[in-house]
């Protein structure tokens, strides 16, 4: 069964519930939210519209890939956002980003953390999971606030998905008088966990404790708080949550600079993806006064002032290039991919962000590999046409 969080104030009259010919099939949202322990703290965001008619332009190179996107561009350009809630679970349970209310055996899966674009993702517990014995119990000694999604494990999908949902930790300490809070996130390895707590700490300082689970184990909690999705990959995030934590971040690193540089964001020795001339790539861009420029090893405080300070930037699609959330609205961003991936992400980013946006797409030069993964080649005329 699922149960959601509110449904009511989520999807007013059902608009933008994804699955709405199974609002009243059996075991679907059947539970009572207040009945599953489940009651309203704050709002977090409104819902909101946002987008534009849209533009051929956004494609330089007018190309029978590009035209088949159109339609597909043309019925996403407008669209409207879903509001966020905070909201406490009374005896909640989690396995790896999925929350199951309660009480007792009687347990529903909560519905925003198991969405239909979250389940090629996501796994379900095993009853003996949900029913047996859990690996930790937490008390009711503080305030835990489950900051997780089935896109944590990447950075780019933890910028836009996660990261804004930081505001619940501003009314928290606004409004629990002084009560510790602790901040609860599944681990995904070394090096995103490092990442992910740095930026954490960076916009919400230092004064809250993080905790890092086990991906493939129950827990339970006697109340947890839970703050719901600000975006749908690939093409709906809440811009007033997007504006929030850019600015959140800006804030908390004292960043107010004219932006001038020129970026060229590189892929290190990638296994998937990667750009075939590149280095020709770098040799055209660079003259003109573009720096070549590695993520991978910069702190996140680095990669937010970077890309804040840029004028104009040119990357590969992949998670380095979410930082250009963190971009000017009059930056030029430039994207590159290759032919046949359908990956509307970025535009909707761009979109929400109120950002110049333009994708150069190359030709694979693989074979018998997604094309998402597979190398490719674009041309450079295409790409210093896109940022003329």
């Amino acid at each position: 069964m699922y149960v959601s969080a509110a449904f009511d104030r989520l999807y007013p009259e059902g608009a933008g519930f994804p699955e709405p010919s199974k609002r009243n099939d059996s075991g679907w949202l059947d539970g009572d939210a207040t009945g599953a322990g489940i009651t309203v703290v704050a709002d977090l965001f409104p819902r909101a519209s946002y987008g534009a008619p849209f533009d051929p332009a956004i494609f330089p190179q007018n190309t029978p890939w590009t035209g088949t996107l159109w339609p597909l561009y043309t019925d996403l350009a407008v669209k409207t956002a879903s509001s966020a809630l905070l909201v406490a679970i009374d005896d909640a349970l989690t396995y790896g980003p999925v929350v199951y209310t309660g009480p007792g055996h009687d347990r529903a899966v909560l519905y925003e953390t198991y969405r239909p674009n979250d389940r090629a993702v996501a796994q379900l517990a095993a009853p003996e999971h949900v029913n047996g014995a859990h690996a930790f119990n937490f008390l009711n000694d503080a305030d835990y606030l489950f900051f997780a999604s089935v896109g944590s494990f990447n950075y780019g999908h933890f910028l836009v998905d996660d990261l804004p949902r930081l505001k619940a930790v501003e009314l928290l300490r606004a409004s629990n008088g002084g009560r510790r809070i602790v901040i609860v996130m599944i681990s995904h390895g070394p090096a995103i966990d490092r990442i992910r707590t740095d930026a954490i700490r960076r916009i919400a300082g230092t004064m809250l404790e993080i905790r890092l689970l086990p991906q493939s184990e129950t827990f339970r909690f006697e109340r947890l708080l839970y703050a719901t999705p600000v975006s749908s990959h690939p093409v709906e995030k809440n811009p007033l949550a997007l504006d929030y934590v850019v600015q959140a971040a800006k804030a908390a690193m004292g960043i107010d600079q004219t932006p001038r540089s020129k970026l060229l964001v590189l892929r290190k020795s990638s296994t998937v993806r990667a750009l075939v001339n590149q280095k020709e790539l770098v040799d055209r861009l660079v003259p003109l006064g573009f720096e070549p420029l590695h993520t991978d090893d910069l702190s996140f405080e680095d990669q937010v002032r970077r890309f804040a300070g840029a004028a104009i930037i040119v990357g590969q699609m992949g998670a380095a290039m979410t930082n250009t959330m963190f971009a000017p609205a009059a930056a030029k961003l430039v994207y590159l991919a290759p032919a046949g991936w359908i990956e509307p992400f970025y535009w909707d980013l761009s979109l929400a962000r109120r950002q110049s946006y333009r994708a150069v797409y190359g030709p694979v030069t693989q074979q018998g590999r997604p094309v998402h993964d597979s190398d490719f080649a674009v041309s450079l005329d295409a790409v210093l046409a896109a940022i003329d």
